[in-house]
């Protein structure tokens, strides 16, 4: 009896349905993307790392999974060269594997109570992925959705589907909590009919449309057609997607996956005044928090930045205008900005960040109104990986 309950144990920690339930895994880092417990810790002796986990240090195990070839996180990749950039000076990334003070680039430690923490505790005094992320998900509901959101690749599932065949897309409601989804063709007659399946904690199965309830429910023979255009895949209805070809290129079986996500970032991003505003970046680069009188506004030989915490005209010299993209065009607006991933965001208080990563038109100016710590050059002309 002990040996199947210690089994069962194993197999049921294995299969990352404890970790779903017990650590509340937040998408991405969930079964939906194959990810469990034992991906990253070893139950039967202690790992290599701290907290049991497989690999020595915090980077190479993030690294595991966020390389360029063959790693489950391969399109968001995480080289051991890229932490020799600066950004906006060389390459596309905040530094890490170094320590947290440098006089040189206004940082020293931070003062929040997670991210210090982490650095105290087995980062070894070093910036490293897991003091500004929290890899097992975030358990207050207020910051699941805190940051910008990531929309995955539509992925394909299945072999044996001829390239070109059945193309579909999706979109996302500002504010949807992080999920992970399949869809898979029924039939493909005219109309195409499909079903749908979630991460937990949604549904183990797969999930029809009860036509006349007019909600998704356990899927038996009952699938939903499409109608053409966008349509809602959920009951809360925060993600449609639409079809993209005709019926007679989709194939019986086919499926997809894809999943929306939000960075796990251990504080709300930087919002308010230098004083009393939310800190993010702000924490660990105070130095560099500065404001439009800070010394006065003259060249006297001291460091100076620009300044963040405050709004657009905050010094009354009225020069300062709503941003325009690098194009002289107005941001955000589907004929004009081709390129979103450069747009100047301004931030109001955290609790409007729970719905929107920043805004084009009103805020405070902020550290990231213009920089974003990964995959982001100092060329505003390309477009970033988001």
């Amino acid at each position: 009896m002990k040996r199947f309950l210690l089994t069962f144990l194993f197999l049921f920690l294995s299969s990352g349905l404890i970790c779903d339930y017990a650590w509340g895994l937040n998408e991405p880092h969930s079964r939906h993307r194959g990810i469990a417990c034992s991906s990253c810790h070893s139950y039967v002796a202690v790992g290599a790392g701290p907290h049991g986990t497989r690999v020595e240090s915090n980077y190479g195990l993030c690294k595991s999974c966020h390389n360029e070839i063959g790693g489950k996180a391969g399109d968001l990749p995480f080289l051991d060269e890229f932490k020799n950039y600066t950004v906006g000076i060389s390459g596309a990334f905040h530094k890490w594997d170094v320590y947290t003070s440098n006089s040189n680039f206004g940082a020293s430690a931070p003062t929040n109570p997670e991210m210090l923490r982490v650095i105290n505790s087995y980062a070894q005094g070093k910036v490293t992925c897991s003091v500004c992320h929290n890899q097992h998900g975030v358990s207050d509901p207020s910051q699941q959705t805190a940051g910008r959101r990531r929309l995955s690749p539509v992925t394909p599932t299945e072999s044996g589907i001829p390239p070109g065949i059945g193309r579909i897309s999706y979109r996302v409601t500002e504010g949807a909590p992080a999920m992970g989804w399949y869809v898979e063709i029924v039939s493909n007659g005219d109309p195409i009919t499909y079903k749908v399946t979630s991460r937990l904690p949604y549904s183990f199965f797969w999930m029809g449309y009860d036509a006349i309830n007019g909600k998704w429910v356990r899927y038996s023979s009952n699938a939903k057609e499409d109608t053409g255009g966008w349509q809602s895949i959920d009951n809360d209805n925060n993600v449609q997607i639409d079809f993209l070809d005709t019926y007679n290129n989709y194939a019986v079986g086919q499926q997809w996956r894809f999943y929306y996500a939000y960075p796990l970032l251990r504080a709300f991003p930087d919002s308010g005044d230098n004083v009393n505003g939310t800190r993010f970046c702000r924490d660990c680069h105070a130095q560099r928090a500065q404001s439009h009188f800070r010394d006065g506004n003259k060249w006297d030989g001291k460091m100076k930045s620009h300044p963040v915490g405050v709004p657009l005209n905050a010094n009354g010299g009225g020069y300062d205008r709503k941003p325009l993209d690098v194009d002289g065009k107005q941001q955000g607006t589907l004929t004009a900005d081709t390129n979103s991933t450069n747009d100047l965001l301004l931030f109001q208080d955290y609790t409007t960040m729970l719905t929107t990563f920043g805004n084009l038109s009103s805020g405070d100016v902020q550290c990231m109104s213009c920089h974003a710590p990964h995959w982001t050059d100092s060329n505003s002309q390309t477009v970033d990986l988001r």
